[in-house]
């Protein structure tokens, strides 16, 4: 009986395990079926461990859930930024050995000096950053994506070797005609300034900079004025800088702190008729060459006139005909030419104005800046030029209607406007939300005024129509 007990339970033993073994096969094809213990495989040492193959992609994917799991969270949990910034430990020395003490190193928007024996540390933003090393006097260095640099992947010191003097470009400035073209005009405050100037214009080497006007690795090593590293803000300026200069009487020009080897486009353009031309590509170390500057096309008059949002003219606007000189993410700087104010029936005009992109800019008093884009194609003839004006309105309170506490005015778009409130002793203050006055106001907002909102704990609780014209003092009640 206990033989017949025994025999039954080693064959459902079998059964058993010869059901797992096909469970096995089933659930892991790729994995090959154990092997009874101490056995060796026919290709490895029976001292090799027995180790699971690391399931497919296709075998997550085909329901092997608990791993396609872990799969995925180890996935996650990898950084989203593999390569944070590294620090760059360099040392600059100059040609003849000696270590180059204060010296601007930049990558990206990050900047330092050299200490005494030329060494810095400066953080790399991101590994395509390019390192420019620049000193007065000298030609800029520059190291290509210095991330990827063996000694900065590997936390060595890179050396950097700022080259000898920077190379320069010098010329004259001529007219079509072969004069040179020189000249001065006398400014705002009767003192007589050149007409013509010559800048860097296309070609320098990007160095972090990124105040107005922005200055390249070329104008720092040329000797413009560079603020100090911890004052640095975005939106300082240097005050002069030896590649945006006047020619010289006889149209000579220097343009300096070039880097051998490098092509430069340079550009002119005079103060008074706003004319520019740009050269074509000129290698940096080239001496004698002559920058032509065509004949050019020319509007003979451009003229206008201002008008407000009802049609009426606006007479004693300030028209300036102006180009822009520098233009960045920080801003614009400008130059005018000419300059008009309105008369008669709101008519400026201006005389022989070159077919460029320039801007005419009118402002006034009582009304809104204005910025009209002049393009190259446009004759700029009969222009109208439509302002929105200042106007004033009081605002008294509506008998039998609850007191409003302060007001808004909307454009058509529903837009806030910005409000002025104006006080009797002279005195005003502006918002988007002013208070009211028991016994009323008086306000100014744009001509571009729609609606006028009333409101307690600036919850609206009226909502009226409102237009307004200028020279009108209208009383609105509410």
């Amino acid at each position: 009986m206990a033989n017949g007990t025994n025999l039954r339970i080693v064959t459902l033993g079998a059964c058993l395990g010869a059901s797992a073994w096909l469970a096995w096969l089933c659930v892991a094809p790729d994995v090959p079926p154990l092997l009874p213990t101490g056995q060796p495989t026919a290709s490895e040492p029976a001292t090799a461990p027995t180790t699971r193959a690391t399931p497919t992609p296709e075998a997550e994917r085909a329901g092997n859930g608990g791993a396609a799991e872990e799969s995925e969270s180890r996935r996650l949990a990898v950084p989203t930024n593999p390569h944070p910034p590294r620090i760059v430990h360099g040392r600059v020395r100059l040609g003849s050995g000696q270590p180059g003490a204060e010296v601007t190193v930049a990558i990206g928007a990050n900047r330092t000096k050299t200490k005494s024996d030329g060494t810095f540390q400066l953080a790399c933003p991101s590994d395509d950053a390019d390192l420019v090393a620049m000193r007065r006097g000298h030609e800029p260095t520059v190291v290509e994506a210095v991330a990827s640099r063996p000694e900065v992947v590997d936390g060595r010191e890179l050396t950097i070797e700022l080259l000898g003097p920077a190379a320069t470009i010098r010329g004259w400035l001529i007219d079509a005609e072969g004069n040179p073209c020189s000249g001065v005009r006398p400014d705002s405050e009767g003192r007589l300034r050149p007409l013509w100037h010559v800048d860097l214009h296309g070609g320098g080497t990007e160095c972090g900079h990124d105040g107005l006007p922005q200055l390249m690795a070329e104008d720092l090593a040329a000797g413009a004025d560079e603020l100090s590293i911890q004052g640095w803000t975005k939106n300082a300026s240097p005050t002069t800088n030896p590649n945006d200069r006047p020619v010289g009487v006889d149209g000579s020009f220097t343009i300096s702190g070039l880097r051998t080897g490098r092509d430069y486009v340079l550009r002119a353009r005079n103060d008074t008729t706003l004319q520019t031309a740009t050269s074509l590509p000129i290698r940096a170390g080239t001496q004698g060459f002559r920058f032509v500057v065509p004949e050019g096309r020319w509007r003979e008059r451009v003229h206008g006139r201002v008008v407000d949002r009802n049609g009426g003219a606006i007479n004693d606007v300030r028209v300036r005909l102006t180009m822009r000189v520098h233009r960045n993410g920080s801003g614009e700087t400008y130059q005018t030419g000419q300059d008009d104010r309105t008369r008669g029936n709101g008519r400026f005009s201006f005389l022989r104005v070159p077919h460029e992109d320039l801007l005419l800019r009118f402002d006034q008093g009582d009304v809104e800046s204005l910025y009209h884009e002049l393009r190259a194609d446009d004759p700029g003839e009969d222009l109208v030029i439509l302002l929105s004006s200042q106007c004033r309105f009081r605002c008294e309170p509506a008998a039998n209607l609850p007191t409003p506490a302060t007001l808004r005015v909307l454009d058509e778009l529903d837009r806030p406007l910005r409000v002025e409130q104006r006080f009797a002793d002279g005195t005003s203050r502006g918002g988007q939300r002013l208070d009211v006055p028991a016994g009323g106001g008086d306000y100014a907002v744009s001509d571009r005024a729609t609606w006028l909102v009333f409101e307690v704990d600036e919850r609206t609780i009226r909502r009226l129509p409102i237009r307004l014209r200028r020279g009108e003092f209208p009383v609105v009640r509410g």
